[in-house]
């Protein structure tokens, strides 16, 4: 009689591949599982990327395969020493899969210490393990599992709302329209700009601390009164170049969004598009957009491993992990070597600590401490797109489009007005500004952050005097229309949401800086009038190809479009 068969006696231990089988089960229970299922309902965070299809197959396959097949090599080696040294070696990794698996789910229903938690995780893995090397009903049942990996990827691939970007889908053709009044087009989109930022409180722009916006605004329509469409820069960027309200069923995809400014004048115009968070213009129309600087497979897997900690480790464990709550990328991005590298000093964090010693890299401290040190004075974020954004403007365009997302004075706030860094932190503010909850601090923290605020809104100056500078050096400042806006605003009042719009925080959220120059234009003029990010669209087709292509604008859109004209 077998001795797998008698009463009591252990079942016959699996084959190599089948506890590889296993063992992929359960990591795809521990990891892929949650990995894909979060990253499967946020389809915006690739689109953010630039992450191609391909991309995102290969690191759903690799989270999926790679580590079991790892496992599976292990254990081959380790069958070679012998078949004991094997099954320990398999039980022990059984058991490390599994206790991440049982702290993900103990850690949100028990409130225990880390320490805690991770013990009672390791018992319990290990109980689990006990039964699956003792008993025949656990081995059956991972057996079953043993097609877990494949229905999770399925899932990702073809059912959750990042398949959207995976299957192929048709992408839209431009508009066949007759450009009248040909003109170069530049339009600038910054990222959450509260327009009262710019203001002084007799409601003028402040020349002093913006002279860019000064100088744009001496010649070009102010629209004063202009407010965004949607919190939220994968809603609000679309209404700004499709001319209709957005809607949270369609992603930031030309395939979404047909209509857009990319497919009214891609037909007659070259476009050279650099977007940040979106990706509206058809591919065909943008063949070399090459702007996304977080789009290559290394930088996905570092930052989803910064997720993955966020998913995997108790709450107590997560505080020093870099903030994922306000960016789409750069998770880990803490340049250490920069802050070690200068002997400056004085610069001071949230709390209001000043460092006035050289930073130790040794203890917990350590990468808070480094943080509140000065940088190197180098090229700061988006200098260098914005020199790539204009170079490409050069004397004599005529029939162009230059577009440019620039994500300032977007968090995390870092910046002086000339570009230097004075924090090297892209997480220091978190647990007190979560994304779309309320600012978890009082007046005097929230005032900090409205001054870094408007060091940032002070260095986005700089960054269009840039622009403004090569415009009028190619002598395309007079002929071009230039649009200068912000996707949404945002919020500094404590204890109430610093993104999410609720009728408190209205007035910081909503309202956003829209300038309007027109071809040939050299006065100022402030429209007083309500506009919308939806109207941007109309006044640009207004000004290029007339009244009828903007009603045809309107019904493709599904919706009535009103005409402002500068």
């Amino acid at each position: 009689m077998n001795d797998s068969l008698k009463p009591g006696a252990p079942p016959n231990r699996p084959s190599l591949l089948l506890g590889g089988a296993h063992l992929a089960a359960l990591w795809a229970l521990a990891f892929v599982q949650p990995m894909l299922s979060l990253l499967g309902d946020n389809p915006e965070f690739f689109v953010a990327r630039g992450n191609t299809t391909g991309q995102i197959v290969v690191y759903a396959l690799v989270l999926t395969l790679v580590p079991p097949l790892v496992g599976l090599g292990l254990e081959a080696l380790a069958r070679l020493i012998g078949r004991e040294v094997q099954w320990g070696l398999h039980l022990g990794l059984m058991t490390a899969v599994g206790a991440c698996f049982v702290l993900q789910l103990a850690k949100d229903h028990l409130e225990w210490p880390a320490g805690v938690l991770i013990a009672f995780s390791l018992l319990a893995a290990g109980a689990g393990v006990y039964a699956y090397a003792r008993w025949r009903f656990p081995r059956a049942f991972m057996d079953v599992l043993t097609v877990a990996p494949v229905v999770i990827l399925l899932v990702f691939f073809v059912f959750s709302s990042t398949s959207r970007l995976i299957l192929p889908r048709e992408q839209p053709e431009p508009v066949a329209v007759e450009v009248k009044d040909p003109a170069p087009v530049v339009m600038v989109i910054l990222d959450e700009f509260p327009v009262a930022s710019l203001m002084t409180p007799d409601r003028r722009i402040d020349a002093s601390r913006y002279p860019a916006f000064a100088e744009l605004a001496a010649d070009s329509t102010w629209y004063e009164n202009a407010t965004g469409a949607a919190a939220y820069t994968p809603l609000a960027v679309p209404a700004l170049l499709s001319g209709r309200e957005p809607s949270h069923e369609d992603l930031p995809i030309a395939a979404d969004y047909p209509h857009t400014l990319f497919t009214l004048l891609g037909g007659s115009y070259q476009l050279r598009v650099m977007e940040a968070a979106t990706r509206l213009c058809p591919e065909d129309l943008c063949p070399g957009e090459d702007d996304a600087p977080h789009g290559t497979l290394g930088e996905l897997f570092d930052d989803l491993n910064v997720v993955s900690r966020h998913l995997l480790l108790p709450e107590s464990l997560r505080r020093n992990l870099p903030d994922v709550a306000n960016t789409f990328s750069d998770f880990g991005d803490t340049p250490l070597e920069d802050a070690t590298s200068t002997g400056a000093t004085g610069a001071t964090g949230p709390t209001g600590a000043t460092g006035t010693t050289p930073p130790v890299r040794t203890g917990q401290g350590a990468a808070r401490r480094l943080g509140r040190q000065f940088a190197l004075r180098s090229k700061a974020d988006e200098f260098d797109r914005v020199d790539q954004f204009t170079k490409a403007l050069k004397p004599g365009q005529e029939r162009t489009l230059d577009l440019i997302h620039i994500e300032k004075p977007h968090y995390p706030w870092r910046h002086i007005p000339d570009g230097q860094r004075y924090t090297n932190l892209a997480g220091e503010w978190s647990g007190l500004l979560p994304n779309d909850g309320a600012w978890q601090a009082g007046k005097r923290p929230v005032d900090i952050a409205l001054q870094r605020h408007l060091l940032e809104a002070g260095y986005t100056d700089t960054l269009l005097a840039r622009v403004i500078d090569r415009l009028k050096r190619t002598g395309l400042w007079d002929r071009a229309m230039v649009v200068v806006t912000a996707d949404h605003g945002g919020a500094f009042l404590p204890h109430v949401a610093r993104r999410t719009a609720v009728p408190e925080n209205m007035g910081e959220i909503a309202p956003v800086p829209l300038f309007i120059k027109q071809p040939g234009q050299t006065k100022a003029r402030v429209d007083r009038h309500h506009a919308c990010a939806t109207d941007v669209l109309p006044t640009i087709a207004a000004g290029l190809v007339g009244a009828v292509v903007v009603a045809i604008l309107a019904v493709a859109a599904g919706r009535a479009l009103r005409r402002r004209t500068a």
